[in-house]
């Protein structure tokens, strides 16, 4: 790949189109408020597949505000799933569910048919393509991202139908390259079932370990033609891997919706994927009593199990400082959101709650000039809470007597 004919133009995603809708509703004259958008969109000018293919790419909401690495998640069909999915990435993430993710959305609106599959003699006119797609992304895409974003080295691969096929292909051809594999109703009809042999072969070779398998089945008996064939080989890919999946080192989780289609299945079962991949990411009670100590024990505990070291997020200590508060522990909050304001310099939100601890601790002075850095990043960052910020400083001054 050519960096050099890498363009980019921004993508007005998610909610751009309704604001414009409001906008014209309501006869307003002045110009349309900003879109909310989750991210943007590039185009790679591939060497290896010989054409340009759209890549869309959404960076977690603190990404400018640290110097913090993120686990990447490389999603198939992202000119039609990628606002969805990193919308609810970055949901999952600000609940504190799962750590904060770069989405990489790739796009599949050229030859999907033949990029995504394995050879299948009599399903496609054309077929056999997916060892071409998979070098693409080994080769080109993910060089790229890794260059261009702070990335960490854990890598997640989702697809669905024919992009479903795809994840499991990449998991049996190339398991060093994804460290998690999603794939949601993948088409297991096509090649009459070969996809189960693969794994079975795959199996008996073993796996790196460490390795995630989300697996996952809408309710198709209904809604396609080879709906009861897809899921006779979903159950006997789940049986395969239930028995041998512990012997081969990989943790498997197999889930099925009977109240969603073909088409609705994706949302849930990448949400639901995220979660069990990253099930120990939320802090427990217990440790969150326990303050700075306890935070940093739970991320090197992850850090082990993930493999790879990671870095305490915005949203963790805006958790364990506001449990702290609600302890009445404003001391053991002061020092989380100090250290956190060192780590995350740009954060309004962890300002404002410095700003609060200190002044539980009748720090006035320094309350009211994290108060104000509150204000001052979210200025600088054109932060939606502005003027909330503001607000809470001119409050604070009251309480504290600052002349107008």
């Amino acid at each position: 790949m050519n960096r050099n004919r890498v363009l980019r133009r921004s993508l007005g995603v998610s909610l751009a189109w309704c604001i414009a809708a409001l906008s014209v509703a309501a006869g307003s004259s002045t110009a349309p408020d900003p879109p909310i958008a989750l991210g943007v969109e590039k185009t790679l000018d591939s060497d290896r597949l010989g054409h340009v293919r759209r890549v869309f790419v959404s960076l977690p909401s603190d990404y400018a505000k640290g110097e913090e690495r993120y686990p990447v998640l490389y999603l198939l069909d992202g000119d039609r799933l990628f606002e969805s999915t990193a919308a609810a990435a970055r949901f999952l993430a600000s609940a504190g569910a799962i750590p904060p993710l770069i989405v990489v959305g790739v796009a599949n609106d050229v030859d999907r048919g033949y990029y995504l599959t394995p050879p299948f003699d009599r399903w496609l006119s054309r077929s056999g393509g997916a060892d071409e797609f998979l070098g693409f992304l080994e080769t080109e895409l993910i060089p790229w991202v890794d260059s261009e974003y702070r990335t960490a080295p854990h890598r997640t691969l989702a697809g669905s139908s024919f992009g479903g096929i795809f994840v499991l292909h990449a998991l049996y051809s190339k398991p060093d390259l994804f460290h998690a594999y999603l794939a949601a109703s993948p088409s297991l009809h096509m090649g009459e079932g070969s996809l189960v042999d693969a794994a079975a072969s795959r199996l008996d070779r073993g796996l790196p370990t460490s390795r995630f398998l989300f697996l996952s089945l809408a309710d198709e008996r209904n809604e396609l033609v080879w709906g009861q064939e897809m899921r006779t080989h979903f159950d006997r890919l789940v049986e395969l891997l239930n028995y041998r999946h512990r012997s081969a080192g990989l943790r498997f989780e197999a889930r099925q919706y009977p109240d969603e289609t073909h088409s609705t299945v994706k949302l849930r079962a990448f949400s639901d994927g995220l979660r069990s991949l990253f099930w120990q990411w939320p802090i427990p009670e217990f440790r969150s009593r326990r303050g700075l100590s306890g935070l940093e024990e739970h991320f090197r505990e992850l850090s082990k199990e993930l493999g790879f070291e990671l870095g305490i997020p915005v949203v963790a200590f805006v958790d364990l400082g506001s449990r702290a508060l609600d302890r009445d522990e404003a001391d053991q909050a002061v020092e989380l959101f100090r250290l956190a304001t060192e780590r995350f310099a740009e954060s309004p939100i962890l300002w404002h709650g410095l700003a609060e601890s200190l002044e539980k601790v009748g720090e006035g002075d320094s309350a009211l000039e994290a108060m104000a850095r509150a204000v001052d990043t979210a200025q600088r960052s054109d932060d939606p809470d502005l003027e909330r910020y503001r607000r809470r400083l001119q409050a604070m001054e009251q309480r504290l007597g600052v002349e107008p």
